[in-house]
C-alpha cells in the first residue's frame, strides 16, 4: 500500500496528481483489507472511508473543469482542497455534510455536494441579469483555487 501511494508531495499533490490505474489498484488493495478484517471481526471503517474518498476523487477526474447547469449556469467541479483555499470547511452549504468533491455554483457562490446539486438544479430557474453577478464569483474562484501561492 505504501508503494501505491508514495511519490507524492502532498495531500493535495495526491488528489489531484494520483494516476486513475494507480486509484483502482489502492481500491483493491483496501477491498481485500477489508474482507481479511471482516473473516477476523474487525472494523473496518477507515479502509471504507478511504475506499469512498478515492472513487469520489475518480468521479472527480471524469468532470470537466466547469460546465453548465441544464439551466445555462456556469459550475466548477471542485475538490474540499480547492473549497479550503476559498475559505471555506469542506462542507456542502445546503445539506452541511463533509464531502470530497463539490459542485460551485457562481450565481449563488455556493459549493454543493453532488445530491444537493442534483435537487437545485430541478428547481432553478435562469434569471439572465445574474450574469454578472455570476461571472465575478467564477472568475474570483477560479483566480483562488489556481494561485499557487495558496
Amino acid at each position: 500500500m505504501q508503494e501505491l501511494s508514495n511519490g507524492f508531495e502532498s495531500e493535495d499533490d495526491f488528489q489531484r496528481n494520483v494516476p486513475v490505474d494507480r486509484m483502482d489498484k489502492i481500491i483493491e488493495v483496501l477491498k481485500d483489507t477489508i474482507e481479511v478484517k471482516k473473516g477476523i471481526e474487525y472494523k473496518t471503517i477507515k479502509e471504507e472511508e478511504a475506499i469512498h474518498t478515492l472513487e469520489e476523487l475518480k468521479r472527480f477526474r471524469t468532470l470537466p473543469k466547469e460546465l453548465k447547469s441544464p439551466q445555462g449556469y456556469r459550475i466548477i467541479p471542485l475538490l474540499h482542497l480547492d473549497i479550503f483555499k476559498l475559505g471555506g470547511w469542506g462542507i456542502c452549504d445546503a445539506c452541511n455534510k463533509d464531502q470530497i468533491v463539490f459542485m460551485y455554483i457562481g450565481v449563488l457562490n455556493s459549493a454543493y455536494c453532488q445530491a444537493c446539486y442534483e435537487e437545485w438544479i430541478t428547481i432553478a430557474k435562469y434569471y439572465p441579469q445574474d450574469i454578472h453577478v455570476e461571472t465575478r464569483n467564477i472568475e474570483r474562484t477560479l483566480k483562488v483555487i489556481t494561485d499557487e501561492n495558496n
